[in-house]
């Protein structure tokens, strides 16, 4: 609804900020808070047609947006023609690797959809970090930075695994042996926050 573009816009008043929004009651919200907004799937946008030249964006924020989208990667190759040579690309993206949703899978068969979460019913596709590094990868781009964002009940528990010469983690009946602290590090963590570029 445009919140963070108004945030973008208050803080860098000459910048122009683009949303695109496929629902039409939120992207009327947004149309009050930006300077423009497209209303469609970002797969469907044809740029040029909206006045966007390519070469004109420095700045693309994609906040829990991929996972949404039928063909994330049609959508990465799509803006590429429309960025800056030094253009930013920052995600968010849930981490489908996180422990406690692959351990409901593997152990009780739980696949259930919610209205928000890990499994939120609008999602259609997952990503560990490799998988969605391998999308930025085959879609032109690199991983320039990753923030991991912990899982807030897990801060206390890896603390204190990272620390152990050996890190062997048991939940329920799945146990994971010899863990590295990067293993351990995705496996706790809900979110990643990521910035790329194009691939020189």
């Amino acid at each position: 609804s445009g919140w963070l573009g108004h945030e973008v816009r208050r803080r860098h008043p000459n910048c122009r900020v683009i949303g695109i929004e496929p629902h039409a009651a939120t992207a009327k919200v947004a149309a009050t808070r930006l300077n423009q907004v497209i209303q469609a799937p970002f797969e469907n946008v044809d740029f040029p047609a909206e006045g966007i030249a390519e070469g004109s964006i420095d700045t693309v924020v994609a906040a829990d947006v991929l996972e949404h989208m039928v063909d994330p990667w049609r959508a990465m190759l799509k803006i590429k023609p429309m960025l800056t040579p030094d253009a930013q690309l920052i995600f968010s993206v849930p981490n489908g690797r996180h422990i406690r949703f692959i351990h409901g899978i593997l152990e009780f068969g739980n696949w259930q959809y919610t209205d928000r979460g890990m499994l939120d019913v609008t999602h259609l596709r997952f990503f560990s970090l490799q998988t969605f590094a391998t999308l930025l990868q085959e879609t032109g781009y690199r991983i320039e930075h990753c923030n991991y964002f912990l899982d807030q009940s897990l801060e206390a528990f890896y603390a204190e695994q990272v620390k152990q010469p050996k890190i062997n983690l048991c939940v329920g009946r799945i146990a994971f042996n010899d863990l590295k602290p990067q293993e351990l590090l995705e496996l706790c963590t809900w979110q990643f926050f990521i910035r790329a570029r194009a691939a020189g």
